[in-house]
Parts: structure tokens; C-alpha cells; sequence
């Protein structure tokens, strides 16, 4: 059986769902509650057909500005990045243009993808309420696209 090596790092702001999404992908389960994230590693490994098996290993890192010197260390190994943002924060996705996709350039050529997470406050009420308070409201399909293309 033929089996393939990936490593995949995870960058995004701060509470955009990073952590939740790479717990889904390992475990099938989302934490019910927020633990905050400095550097954590997760093996994981996925057959994909009869002959093959991928063996992950899943970086989650710190979307605080205080990691900003160190979370690069664990970029020049990446194989792929999942660019992290949450569509109930507007303000995330104009952080992957202006913030984390610099970043991850200025260190790796590794391939990105863009990542929305907590999609499951679409539809939660107090999220929409708070948003339009604000007079903001949740990252559509369009704007997500429009970073992707630019970002590359």
C-alpha cells in the first residue's frame, strides 16, 4: 500500500474557528468550548483508496499578534496552508488579504486555501442581530471569492 506524507498548516485570526475545524477533521467532533491556541500538532491519517493512505500532520496556530515571531517556524515545512476566516467576521477575511496571506508568502511557496469557517452562524440569531448593530453582516459567497482570486 502506498502511503503519502502531508503536513498542513492552519492560520487565521484569532476565534475564527481554526481549532474546530482541524478537531471536526481529526476527531468528527467540535469542542464545546474555546480553548485558546498556542502551537499544537495533530497526526491524523486518512485512506483514501484500497492502496493509498495519507498521514497528516495538522499545525494549529495562534492567531494572536504575540505568536506573530514564532508561528512562522512551523511555515517552512508546509506542504499546503488552509488560510482561515470566519463568515460571521468581516473583519477576518480582510485579514487573510492584508495580513496572513503576506505572511505566508513572505515564508513559504507552499499552495493556499482559503477556509470560511463557522458557517453555522449564518443562521444564528444574536450573531445576525450583533452583526447588524454594527452595521455589518456575514461574508458572502462573492466577497470570499473576490480575496480568494486576489490572494491567489
Amino acid at each position: 500500500m502506498a502511503s503519502r506524507e502531508v503536513r498542513v498548516v492552519v492560520v487565521g485570526d484569532e476565534k475564527c474557528g481554526k481549532s474546530a475545524l482541524i478537531a471536526r477533521f481529526i476527531s468528527g467532533q467540535v469542542p464545546s468550548t474555546y480553548k485558546p491556541t498556542g502551537f499544537d500538532k495533530f497526526p491524523c491519517s486518512v485512506q483514501l483508496s484500497p492502496s493509498l493512505v495519507v498521514h497528516y500532520t495538522v499545525w494549529d496556530t495562534s492567531g494572536s499578534t504575540s505568536y506573530d515571531s514564532v508561528r512562522p517556524l512551523s511555515y517552512s515545512e508546509a506542504d499546503i496552508f488552509l488560510v482561515c476566516f470566519s463568515i460571521a467576521e468581516p473583519i477576518s477575511l480582510y485579514n487573510v488579504r492584508s495580513h496572513w496571506a503576506v505572511e505566508v508568502g513572505k515564508h513559504s511557496t507552499a499552495p493556499v486555501v482559503l477556509c470560511g469557517c463557522q458557517a453555522d452562524l449564518r443562521t444564528d440569531p444574536d450573531t445576525v442581530a450583533q452583526l447588524s448593530r454594527t452595521g455589518r453582516s456575514m461574508v458572502s459567497l462573492e466577497q470570499a471569492v473576490a480575496v480568494s482570486t486576489q490572494i491567489g
